[in-house]
């Protein structure tokens, strides 16, 4: 996911696509994700979980939330 981000950060930066990612918990070896995280944020992405219905959720904290449901990864969805 991180060399992807990296190669199109100029269009993430542009065209504002919609983008769905798995983000594993730490004890997973999650350095790429969270790296892939803190650069879509730097251009104003906001991190999102789906709900039971497939709605959107804001958050702010992943990793509290794969730790809250005791999750080894979960998909999360980043929009600008």
């Amino acid at each position: 996911e991180l060399k992807v981000i990296e190669g199109g950060i100029d269009f993430f930066r542009s065209a504002y696509p919609l983008i769905a990612m798995e983000y594993l918990a730490p004890g997973r070896g999650n350095t790429e994700h969270r790296k892939a995280m803190e650069l879509l944020r730097q251009i104003g992405y906001k991190t999102y979980l789906l709900d039971e219905n497939g709605s959107m959720q804001e958050t702010a904290d992943i990793e509290r939330h794969l730790a809250h449901k005791e999750l080894e990864s979960d998909n999360i969805i980043f929009k600008k």
